[in-house]
């Protein structure tokens, strides 16, 4: 296969320099693209030659390559940049956070039409389509979700969330700690929170997954319901001392307000 050649480029660091963080997202693209390009060819000959069926019989040989392929991608990623040593970090000090999600799956669908025929006829035939979806569909899971590309991507997709539950973790408290407050700002804490909180769930965005995206959300809602209150609330009682301000507030404007009328008032007379 002649996508064969492309984990050696991780091996030299990439051709591009400017690249080099995307380096092994790069390798695997061009990877899956390749393998596309082959089925895209091969397609159309073993469907008319073998029939569909064969198709996944034919995919499911090429998995045994791609597995040793991406699985060395994969393997080299993790070593090279010291995932599994990140990861053990990232858990010990997450531990007993509230939330984990490494929900990552997916299944292909494939379905059939028959034309008019008898009854009796279409009840068999369609008990027949029913028995052979079912083993496509149970084989094609299998090939997709059971396969050694598929348990590490999955692998992969959880301590990225692990990961990312962290940075968010750690960012939002250190933004908090070192927040400073400016003359004409309320605080930059605020933009700064929201811009973390922003910049996770796009990344989460990114990797194309729904489970991904809603674990990002998941983790930054309790920190914004929790820590970020917690601090804006503290923040908001140091800067109104008083439990009544809020009625000190009404009464100065209501004595603002007499005030502008008394002025009416005055120019009135005045002017007559």
């Amino acid at each position: 296969m002649r996508c064969g050649k492309n984990p050696e480029i991780t091996n030299v660091g990439g051709t591009d320099g400017r690249r080099v963080n995307v380096l092994y997202a790069d390798t695997l693209f061009l990877i899956f693209e390749g393998i596309a390009a082959l089925l895209e060819t091969n397609q159309p000959i073993v469907e008319n030659s073998y029939g569909p069926d064969k198709l996944l019989d034919f995919v499911q040989i090429l998995q045994v390559e791609i597995d040793q392929i991406v699985g060395k991608v994969i393997d080299s990623f993790t070593m090279k940049r010291q995932l599994d040593k990140r990861v053990k970090a990232a858990e010990r000090i997450l531990r007993d956070d509230r939330h984990s999600d490494n929900k990552v799956g997916g299944l292909a669908h494939t379905d059939d039409d028959f034309g008019d025929i008898d009854e009796e006829r279409r009840k068999r035939l369609e008990e027949e389509k029913v028995r052979r979806k079912e083993e496509r569909e149970k084989k094609l899971d299998q090939l997709l979700n059971r396969s050694l590309v598929g348990s590490k991507m999955q692998e992969l997709l959880g301590n990225y969330l692990l990961m990312e539950q962290y940075y968010m973790d750690e960012s939002i408290r250190k933004a908090i700690d070192t927040d400073v407050k400016e003359e004409g700002l309320l605080s930059s804490v605020v933009d700064d929170v929201l811009f973390l909180v922003r910049k996770c769930v796009r990344r989460a965005m990114s990797s194309g997954s729904v489970d991904c995206v809603c674990a990002a959300l998941n983790n930054g809602v309790p920190l914004l319901e929790t820590t970020f209150y917690r601090h804006l609330y503290n923040a908001i009682q140091a800067g109104y001392p008083s439990t009544n301000f809020a009625t000190e507030a009404l009464q100065t404007a209501q004595n603002a307000y007499s005030v502008i009328q008394h002025g009416k008032t005055a120019m009135f007379f005045a002017s007559h």
